[in-house]
């Protein structure tokens, strides 16, 4: 064999090697668990709305804890040439009425033929009915000019909901409908369904040019100004009082959200009474997690992290295993990242 030839191969036993050690060793090593004694919790917002459940219902949750929500502004609306791909113009309709099978919002456009009158407000009324996965049915808002008008959960049954909308003066720019806790898993599969729509008494029919689905998230698709303030909202509707629930919001970042959102906690919290805290976040994640919160926050502050299993349906198929290798990889070289930025550059405690 060529000298060249060895080297090649040499080289490409290391790599093979070193994935086989990536796979077999690093899961269990990101996959920190580490909970202190705390009655303070802070949750990642990005986290699913199941995470989210699992932490309000847990056995950290105390009778006096309090909960930090960390996530990143929205924009108050995406230009449309922005967002037009992320808008589905063929909704279709079933027995049940339009269907979300995942998290997004339905954009009703009024049609012309609807003469609104809004010196004074507007009237909606909406049936939603839904699938319940694990004691929760899918959750909505109902958002109109950015503003959320209010939610719920949607039972098994349609029922009928009713929202008003003080016009002020204003016209009416943009009517959502905002699913945010889908949940899929070998128990069930959680999803809304919306089957009539009316505007001051006058049904909509809901047909594609008027309905339509987009993922897109800014204030006038979610009626929160960012991912925190809608997931303390989403724990505010599973029985957690306000006065419980701080928003920790940070400016969009491209690289590294963890960080910005430590910064952001130890910046807009009084992190000088604080002694202990726990984090909720997601697996792979935990152990990035739980090293950047220690070492932004003071010294004398205990931090603990804890996630929960995932019990996706689809967990166990080759598309999910696939991304989940990629992930595994993608979050070892930010865990190296975030080591060497938190070792190298002075932290301003």
């Amino acid at each position: 064999m060529k000298r060249g030839m060895k080297w090649f191969v040499t080289a490409g036993v290391i790599v093979f090697s070193m994935v086989i050690a990536m796979l077999i060793f690093m899961p269990s090593f990101l996959s920190y668990q580490k909970t202190v004694d705390s009655d303070n919790i802070i949750i990642e917002s990005w986290i699913s709305a199941r995470e989210i459940e699992q932490a309000i219902t847990g056995n950290l949750v105390k009778n006096d804890s309090h909960f930090y929500l960390t996530g990143f502004d929205y924009p108050d609306k995406i230009p449309l040439s922005e967002s037009e791909m992320g808008r589905n113009h063929n909704v279709r309709r079933y027995d049940r009425g339009i269907a979300l099978w995942t998290n997004g919002s339905l954009e009703i456009k009024i049609p012309e033929s609807v003469n609104l009158n809004l010196t004074d407000s507007m009237q909606l009324d909406l049936k939603f009915s839904g699938t319940e996965v694990d004691g929760f049915g899918p959750h909505f808002n109902v958002i109109v000019n950015g503003e959320c008008l209010g939610g719920g959960f949607a039972g098994d049954q349609p029922k009928s909901y009713h929202f008003l909308f003080i016009a002020k003066n204003q016209n009416v720019k943009s009517i959502f409908i905002r699913y945010n806790n889908d949940f899929w898993t070998k128990r069930g599969d959680r999803n809304l369904f919306v089957s009539a729509i009316s505007i001051n008494g006058n049904e909509i029919e809901l047909k594609s040019d008027i309905v339509r689905k987009c993922i897109d998230l800014s204030l006038e698709t979610t009626g929160f100004h960012s991912q925190a303030e809608e997931m303390a909202d989403y724990i505010h509707q599973l029985g957690v009082p306000k006065n419980r629930t701080t928003i920790v919001a940070f400016e969009p970042v491209e690289h590294n959200q963890t960080l910005a959102s430590a910064k952001s906690f130890r910046d807009h919290v009084n992190v000088n009474d604080l002694h202990s805290v726990n984090i909720i976040t997601s697996g792979l994640h935990s152990r990035r997690t739980w090293f950047t919160y220690q070492k932004i926050l003071p010294s004398n502050v205990e931090v603990g992290v804890h996630f929960f299993p995932n019990d996706a349906r689809d967990k166990d198929n080759l598309s999910a295993k696939i991304n989940r290798f990629f992930y595994l990889i993608s979050e070892s070289f930010s865990y190296l990242a975030n080591w060497i930025i938190l070792h190298l550059q002075p932290i301003n405690k």
